[in-house]
């Protein structure tokens, strides 16, 4: 079992005595501001076109995810369910205060999301979702937004998930890949950073997607953690990199599983298949602007190994042996 790592913030805020109320004058002179609005994609649509029209890889889902990443990705929300709400933030957001702060903080810094709004300037029209957050096991957090609340009213209420198919791969699918790629095989894991942040929301749902924090209103610009349509809307678009990735690579299909922003392959020992995906996703990834985690902790990234953690279950294929992490 792991250690939790004491939490380091990125970004030098006041530490506040409690989190439930409003932060006075000071705090809120030293928090970061963006105003920009809507958001951008992190992915260089053109370069992206490009590699795609060179691969004649440009069928609907890749224009689509052109649009996306151009326009911003509408996300599905009809009917009463874009009317205005109100709904708090959970206990666990509160308890964790100083890192849901430094998170939003960073949030704005990379141009993730809008504010600080005052009330006085929030408009109208906006609907205010609550938040929770998980703790990471570096001490920071997660921000999920509370889509589904109020219940019957809620952004999630108004997505017909049906609208937003993700196919997600599967340990027996890694199992089949390792297994054709036989004993000795070379693995790789690649990770996104900031994974559903690659991809805006269009200007019309942005309304959709405030929060508040101690006071001050936020408005994220991107797809949100804890949207019905927001697991599918990056799934096309993680399928298309991938498309691109493996036709550059002389990739097959059945070595890569891909379970949204983790992809995984498995290619023969002295194949050299491992080792040029591998590059070539790096590569893509630097020329079209998406950014992949670090590879200092190999539980989330790893280069071409023998050895390595994939969903969660450690593969050894010279040994040829698995073993399940504990957890907790």
């Amino acid at each position: 079992i792991k250690p939790k790592k004491v939490f380091k913030p990125k970004h030098p805020l006041p530490e506040l005595h409690s989190y439930a109320g409003k932060a006075n004058r000071g705090f809120w002179k030293e928090f970061p501001s963006n105003q920009k609005w809507p958001g951008s994609s992190l992915i260089d649509a053109d370069a992206l076109e490009e590699l795609g029209a060179s691969l004649g890889l440009l069928d609907d889902r890749f224009r689509t995810v052109l649009n996306d990443i151009r326009y911003g990705a509408d996300i599905g929300c009809r009917g009463e369910a874009r009317l205005p709400t109100r709904s708090k933030n959970s206990p666990s957001a509160l308890e964790f205060g100083a890192q849901v702060s430094d998170a939003i903080a960073d949030w704005v810094v990379k141009g993730f999301a809008h504010g600080p709004v005052r009330p006085q300037d929030l408009p109208k029209s906006a609907k205010v979702s609550g938040m929770m957050c998980k703790l990471k096991p570096n001490g920071s957090v997660r921000i999920i937004q509370n889509l589904s609340a109020p219940k019957l009213r809620s952004v999630n209420d108004g997505i017909d998930k049906k609208d937003f198919p993700a196919q997600m791969s599967s340990t027996r699918l890694f199992i089949l890949a390792l297994i054709r790629a036989g004993r000795g095989a070379l693995m790789v894991k690649i990770d996104w950073s900031d994974a559903y942040k690659h991809i805006p929301v269009c200007a019309g749902d942005l309304n959709l997607q405030w929060f508040q924090w101690l006071g001050m209103y936020f408005c994220e610009l991107d797809l949100i953690f804890g949207g019905v349509s927001s697991v599918g809307i990056f799934d096309r678009a993680a399928k298309v990199v991938n498309s691109v990735v493996q036709k550059l690579a002389g990739m097959p299909d059945d070595l890569v599983c891909q379970h949204l922003d983790d992809t995984c392959g498995a290619a023969p020992a002295g194949s050299g298949l491992a080792e040029r995906f591998d590059k070539t996703f790096q590569a893509v990834a630097k020329q079209i602007g998406v950014h992949l985690a670090p590879r200092d902790d190999p539980e989330k990234s790893f280069g071409p190994s023998t050895e390595g953690i994939v969903l969660g279950v450690r593969y050894n294929t010279v040994d040829w042996t698995w073993a399940i992490l504990r957890t907790g």
